[in-house]
């Protein structure tokens, strides 16, 4: 199968809207800073967070129904620890990220050599 234009065009389009709210989260800047890092609006980016953390729980919170959904104080209790331990505030959790196995390029020495013996980049 061959990706077409059309098809890469939508491809880093989506991979704009993840990176937007995930810059989001991981970062606590305001819709306006990340609206100018990826040339959005802001009313753009009030709505892409919102859709895409609502996206995200719907595709995972079946896999967790067994585990029972924190009330708000817990989610407070999680954030308050997530920000004394790993001075991330207002975070209620984390994802390993993926890694994604390279050649080393010529001279990078041990940059993106990583803890399972091989060389990498994370997404």
């Amino acid at each position: 199968m061959f990706i077409t234009l059309v098809d890469a065009e939508f491809y880093r389009r989506v991979m704009d809207i993840i990176a937007t709210c995930r810059r989001y989260l991981a970062t606590g800047d305001s819709f306006r800073t990340i609206a100018n890092s990826f040339r959005f609006g802001v009313s753009t980016v009030s709505k892409i967070v919102p859709d895409v953390v609502t996206a995200i729980w719907d595709c995972l919170v079946e896999e967790f129904i067994a585990v029972a959904v924190p009330t708000m104080e817990e989610w407070r209790s999680i954030a308050e620890r997530f920000d004394e331990r790993w001075n991330f505030p207002l975070c209620c959790g984390a994802v390993d990220g993926k890694h994604v196995v390279l050649k080393a390029p010529a001279n990078s020495g041990s940059q993106y050599f990583n803890y399972k013996g091989t060389f990498s980049l994370v997404d």
